[in-house]
Formats: C-alpha cells, sequence, structure tokens
C-alpha cells in the first residue's frame, strides 16, 4: 500500500484548478458557459503559438494563433485569448511585410480591449492581457505614424499606452 501525505491529493487538486482556471481565463463552466476544454485548447494552442513566436518560428506560430482564434470564435468570455492571439499575429504580419493584415488584426485586438476594458483581467494585468494591449497600442501607433494624415490618431494611441502602463 502507497503512503502517502494526507494533504497530498488536496493539494493537488488545487495545483490542477489553479491551472485549468488560469487556462481559461478565471471561468468555471458553470458561471461563463463555455465549455472547460474549449478554453484550455484555447489557452494549450495561444501557449504553443507563443513559444514559437519567441523563438522565431513565426510559421508555427501563426498556425497556433489562428487555431486560438478558430477555438475562441464562438466563445465571449475567451475574448483575451483571440486579442492576445490577434496582437501577435499582426506582429507577425508586420515582420513579414503584409501591412494591410498586420493592420485589421491589431485593430481587431484593440476593439476586443476597449469593449472588455472593465474586465478584471485587464485592472489586474492578470495573465499579462494589459500588457498585450499596450503592445497592441504601441504597433498601432508605430504603423500610423508611417502614413500620412493619421499622426493624431497614433498621439491617441500612445496617450492610452501611456494611461494603461501608469496602472499598478
Amino acid at each position: 500500500m502507497r503512503h502517502t501525505a494526507p494533504n497530498s491529493r488536496s493539494a493537488n487538486l488545487r495545483a490542477i484548478n489553479i491551472v485549468v482556471i488560469a487556462l481559461t481565463g478565471g471561468c468555471l463552466l458553470t458561471s461563463c458557459g463555455t465549455p472547460l476544454g474549449t478554453g484550455v485548447q484555447a489557452g494549450w494552442a495561444f501557449g504553443k503559438g507563443e513559444g514559437d513566436y519567441k523563438m522565431g518560428k513565426y510559421d508555427k506560430a501563426e498556425a497556433q494563433f489562428r487555431d486560438t482564434i478558430r477555438i475562441s470564435e464562438d466563445s465571449p468570455v475567451l475574448w483575451m485569448e483571440k486579442a492576445k492571439a490577434l496582437v501577435r499575429l499582426g506582429q507577425i504580419s508586420e515582420k513579414r511585410g503584409r501591412m494591410e493584415e498586420a493592420e485589421n488584426d491589431l485593430d481587431q485586438a484593440l476593439a476586443l480591449f476597449e469593449k472588455n476594458q472593465d474586465s478584471k483581467f485587464i485592472k489586474s494585468n492578470r495573465l499579462k492581457v494589459r500588457t498585450f494591449w499596450i503592445e497592441a497600442l504601441h504597433t498601432r501607433s508605430a504603423q500610423l505614424r508611417n502614413k500620412p494624415a493619421t499622426a493624431s490618431e497614433a498621439d491617441t494611441l500612445e496617450a492610452k499606452a501611456k494611461e494603461l502602463e501608469a496602472i499598478k
């Protein structure tokens, strides 16, 4: 008979719950109406894509971020996974010179962040959601500065980024 500490099982369950809640954006199946597997799949796809992105494997990262968006598409509570994936897709497209696609992805991400700006995830910077919003603002602002007659729009985005950076 295997001997385990009396609290090891409950500690393991707590650890699993923390991971599941983190991957699903803090939502439980009954409170958000999103199947638990969907949140885990979206979080997993984004995590794999983020790893590939940071290693410069942009083809693989792009595929994972597109999977994240596909998985998150029908779920209003997985907006942050979709928004983060759109930010990274916009950055990849920009690196590859696909400026129209980059602008579209970043604009979609910024619209999701604006729509959900009162979210507890942004206010607490959970899962670095606010960091992605700031990255999207800076990237899109830089794109606008390269176009004639869009400097004021770029200034507006930079002001929003500074506002978010000042939040503790």
